[in-house]
């Protein structure tokens, strides 16, 4: 429709046509403008709304005005094509009451001034009523329709963000009936095996038991102890606690890691810092199992879209899936979970491990 006036009202102005406006005086091309720039404006603003609602309110007085005076002056089409404007515009802006106002007056002026001027019959004048009234009512449909376009797509916007709380919620249950589950379990049956296995080494230190029994002893001790301290870890990063840090892994390894940390760090979830970890361990224990390296470097890089991390070893050859333990697999397993990925492979010297996850 915009498109439409515009051709017809330039065309009337600049070529003077006579086709919609028959009369030349000053007073038809001065009402032709002034109905032409506010239709144009009024139809412009009509989903945007950001003319604020006073000057709204007299362009809309202007537009009407300059249809009678086209309609007074030279009975023209154009005086009906601005009261088509004014009935659509009317539907589009405020309450319907301001719009039924709007349109109201649209009818009673145009209608008016038709039948007082003479220019047009009865008829004529009650068909351009209900076109004007058509035209109102269908704008009217529009907007509601559009109004519940826009409420639907809040709602399915509102539901989304139900259903992610939930989940959050849920995943969040599971993970702290895991910690308890954890907890009264794997770590009070470790710490029993503790406490049995000191009382087990000190009763063979007492007895002089054979040497080997006792370093067998302490070797188990020390697998427990570690293995409750994992455990520990792992109820706490259940419970959402700090989780512990890739430079601990580095430093417990020995004077050979070195560890490097690059790029401004970026927020991560508990199960991304979970994967990073337990990969950096799972490397550096396939290191110690199957390499004697001179040197290895663990390196964590931030990026734009996620997280890299690198450890690279000397070792001379290329470290096998141990027996227990996650291994390779595991550790790719882990990557795809979280939809990163992680790849494994021979160096000149050595063996890197390479895992990104996204941010």
């Amino acid at each position: 429709m915009l498109a439409v006036l515009v051709v017809v009202l330039t065309g009337e102005l600049v070529g003077g046509t006579g086709v919609f406006v028959r009369g030349t005086g000053p007073l038809a091309v001065v009402a032709t403008a002034v109905v032409a720039v506010t239709s144009v404006v009024l139809l412009l603003d009509r989903r945007s709304s950001v003319v604020p609602m006073p000057l709204f309110l007299s362009l809309f007085a202007l537009l009407l005005a300059g249809s009678a005076v086209l309609e007074v002056v030279e009975s023209t089409e154009i005086g009906f094509i601005g009261g088509f404007v004014a009935s659509s515009v009317a539907a589009g802006r405020g309450s319907r009451r301001m719009g039924l106002t709007l349109v109201s007056a649209t009818v009673m002026v145009l209608a008016g001034v038709n039948l007082s001027s003479g220019h047009r019959s009865p008829t004529t004048t009650l068909l351009s009523v209900l076109a004007t009234l058509a035209f109102f009512f269908g704008g009217l449909a529009v907007r509601q329709l559009h109004d519940r376009t826009v409420e639907a797509e809040r709602l399915l916007e509102e539901l989304r963000r139900t259903r992610e709380a939930q989940a959050q919620a849920a995943a969040m249950a599971e993970r702290q009936r895991l910690a308890r589950e954890m907890h009264d379990v794997l770590a009070h049956s470790l710490s029993g095996l503790t406490l049995h296995l000191e009382g087990a080494r000190m009763l063979a230190r007492h007895d002089g038991a054979n040497p080997r029994l006792a370093e067998a002893i302490d070797r188990a001790h020390h697998l427990a102890q570690a293995g409750l301290a994992e455990a520990r870890q792992a109820v706490g990063m259940l419970r959402g606690a700090d989780l512990p840090g890739i430079a601990s892994l580095v430093r417990d390894f020995g004077p050979i890691a070195t560890f490097a940390e690059t790029g401004a760090p970026s927020e991560v979830d508990s199960r991304t810092q979970l994967t990073l970890y337990r990969v950096a361990q799972e490397a550096l224990t396939n290191v110690r199992k199957h390499a004697s390296p001179a040197r290895v470097s663990v390196v964590l890089s931030h990026e734009s879209d996620g997280v890299r991390l690198t450890i690279e070893d000397s070792g001379g050859r290329a470290p096998g899936e141990p027996g227990d333990g996650y291994g390779l697999t595991g550790m790719r397993e882990r990557a795809e979970l979280i939809g990163g990925t992680l790849t494994a492979s021979p160096t000149e010297d050595g063996f890197k491990v390479e895992l990104w996850v996204p941010a």
